[in-house]
């Protein structure tokens, strides 16, 4: 299975898809809870997170790198020193990085009307958080031990769920969901900081002395920013909603943006899986080719899937009894049609890491300006708001794919071997 992308992907979407299927049991249950004013501001604060959560998506990759050239190199105990080290050390800076964002969205936020002061002081404290768990995950995926990797992810997404729902439950506001899952990442670290650094033997060397160097995280800033738009873009709909349209409309959009959304994420595992093999490749040309087709076939074949699923049930999806609440078929099966060049765009993007030569960064850049203008100065309706958003994902991946391909191209002929 060394470069195998279809088997290796499916069983990692099947631990994926189980610790996220807690999550959206968490909007649905909000959805039921809440009224679609609370229940809008909940879900665009779930947004915001996701795109704060940018950089933890991406040194996820770089910490697994790195953490797996230290065990290999010196075993567990100068890895568990590392780990302390950067634990502290990025908890520092997170902080400050933290109140700067908490003034920048009150700020931001008293500009154009926001009373939810609660939520943007959390929202910026619990990405920090989510940043540091997954530090650690990616600790024990360089120690190769999937299982625990995979069970703290499924047992952080139920304690989410339970501690969440109760805030919601009980209190009845957004900020209290916010709070509950803020209280789950944090008992989730430190049960997994006790696991990780019980491993270590007491005698164990404390050293930090091996090959690979420091962590640096300034090989990643191309990739960051790319990935970061593009996770900026998958979310900006809803965050755009937030400003033109009614709280009531709010609630319709996001809860019909709920399950196209779920699309989109239950890919991200084909991502994961396609980036170290084609890693392995190194300069072989062929076999990384092979990879990304396979994961953009995979892709767009589970995309299309999901997409089918939701039109085909949207009239069981949205209602009121027993589906999500204020949810609209029309919506959904606009917002639906999104989630098929998003999930293919991240493929995309992702194979950039591989393919060095392969960032463009000035596509996600335009397609996020030319979308806010568009929809700041011409959209006031929901459906508008569906129906454009849709559009420019679909414009921005064939623009963004003709230029990628012909990279590949290029690359390909560079690496063509010479005809004696």
């Amino acid at each position: 299975m060394k470069h195998s992308i279809i088997r290796r992907s499916l069983i990692v979407i099947i631990v994926f898809v189980a610790g996220n299927l807690f999550h959206y049991a968490l909007m649905v249950s909000a959805n039921r809870i809440l009224e679609p004013g609370i229940f809008g501001r909940f879900y665009t604060a779930i947004s915001l997170l996701n795109v704060m959560l940018t950089p933890a998506t991406v040194l996820t990759f770089m910490f697994a790198q790195h953490f797996s050239e230290i065990f290999l190199d010196a075993g567990i105990g100068p890895l568990t020193a590392e780990l302390r080290f950067l634990i502290r050390w990025h908890f520092c800076v997170g902080m400050g990085l933290v109140l700067i964002c908490v003034l920048a969205l009150f700020l931001v936020g008293s500009f154009l009307g926001a009373d939810a002061l609660t939520l943007l002081v959390l929202v910026p404290i619990l990405a920090l958080f989510v940043y540091l768990f997954e530090m650690v995950r990616a600790a024990l995926q360089s120690m190769l031990d999937f299982f625990a990797y995979s069970m703290a992810w499924i047992g952080w997404r139920a304690l989410q769920f339970v501690l969440a729902a109760a805030g919601l439950l009980f209190l009845g506001s957004a900020w209290a969901g916010i709070a509950g899952i803020l209280l789950a990442t944090v008992l989730a670290l430190l049960a997994l900081v006790m696991v990780v650094f019980r491993r270590a033997s007491p005698t164990a060397p404390a050293s930090t002395h091996w090959t690979s160097g420091p962590f640096r995280v300034t090989g990643a800033v191309p990739f960051l920013i790319e990935y970061g738009i593009f996770i900026l873009v998958t979310n900006f709909d809803v965050l755009v909603a937030y400003l033109i349209l009614t709280n009531d409309q709010l609630g319709v959009y996001s809860a019909s943006s709920i399950l196209p959304k779920a699309i989109v994420t239950a890919t991200l595992p084909i991502t994961q899986v396609m980036l170290p093999v084609m890693s392995v490749a190194g300069a072989e040309w062929q076999p990384r080719r092979n990879a990304l087709l396979k994961a953009l076939g995979l892709c767009s074949s589970l995309s299309a899937l999901g997409v089918a699923v939701l039109m085909a049930g949207s009239e069981l999806i949205c209602n009121d009894r027993f589906g999500i609440r204020f949810c609209s078929t029309g919506l959904l099966a606009t917002l639906a049609l999104s989630a098929i060049p998003l999930a293919l765009l991240r493929v995309l993007i992702v194979a950039g890491l591989a393919l060095p030569t392969q960032h463009h960064v000035i596509f996600p850049g335009l397609a996020v300006l030319a979308f806010t203008v568009i929809s700041l100065a011409w959209i006031r309706t929901p459906d508008g708001l569906a129906f454009v958003y849709t559009g420019f994902c679909w414009l921005f991946l064939m623009i963004y794919g003709a230029v990628t391909m012909n990279g590949l191209r290029e690359e390909a002929t560079v690496h063509k071997p010479l005809v004696p």
